[in-house]
């Protein structure tokens, strides 16, 4: 099967979203180092969790993807094949992102490079308790300079996905769909009587664990507990 996402590239053959943005940075003239990289991995993510850019509109989609903040692979596809302007000015990152059809929670993510580390900060506009905040070493994920295309240049971005999607891009989306009393695709977006069965399977030490993770699960195991 072709890798899709960013996770999938397990060192044999690239995604096409990664032979997408890259062509455009070649064929830009864009010159990529490693903090680059991981700016460009941190907008395929946002992607990838159903994000879009505010300037994105296809009527035609409209058949063909019923739930819009759902992923659509045809549409990642199409945004990767470029990347935003001013996305890059003097080693600090910016994209704005929206879920749509919620276009008046714009989510702004700022990446700064501080020393070898990239702090990568996302607000949501329009929500209180909205900002997540995130530490990431690129030498972890990119290990050495060479060219873009080149598989042996990266390494562990399945944990840079799942750990990323975790912090950043996965939480916002929760958020805005728990705005508006939306289910997400998520164990938090399961009924509480099958979240109460689930618990039930589970030792002390991985409900402690969950509960750590949000307030709703800390509501639930509590529930669960008495």
């Amino acid at each position: 099967m072709e890798p899709m996402l960013l996770e999938d590239c397990d060192g044999s053959k690239f995604p096409l979203c990664f032979n997408n943005v890259f062509t455009y940075c070649i064929k830009s003239g864009i010159c990529v180092d490693k903090n680059d990289t991981m700016a460009i991995f941190i907008y395929i993510m946002m992607l990838e969790a159903g994000f879009v850019t505010p300037d994105y509109s296809n009527p035609q989609e409209e058949s063909t993807c019923n739930v819009h903040s759902s992923f659509h692979y045809q549409r990642f596809l199409h945004l990767t094949r470029a990347l935003p302007k001013n996305w890059k000015q003097n080693n600090v990152y910016n994209f704005t992102f929206i879920l749509a059809p919620f276009t008046q929670h714009q989510c702004s993510i700022t990446a700064i490079v501080i020393a070898d580390d990239f702090v990568v900060n996302c607000k949501v506009k329009g929500i209180s308790n909205s900002t997540f905040c995130m530490l990431i070493d690129p030498s972890m994920y990119v290990v050495q300079s060479g060219c873009l295309l080149s598989l042996n240049i990266y390494q562990n971005l399945k944990t840079l996905s799942v750990t990323f999607k975790n912090i950043i891009s996965n939480s916002v989306k929760t958020l805005i769909l728990d705005h508006y009393s939306l289910r997400s695709s998520s164990l938090q977006g399961l009924p509480p009587e099958i979240l109460f069965n689930i618990f039930n399977y589970c030792d002390r030490n991985t409900i402690n664990c969950i509960k750590r993770t949000c307030r709703y699960f800390e509501k639930m195991c509590t529930k669960q507990a008495s």
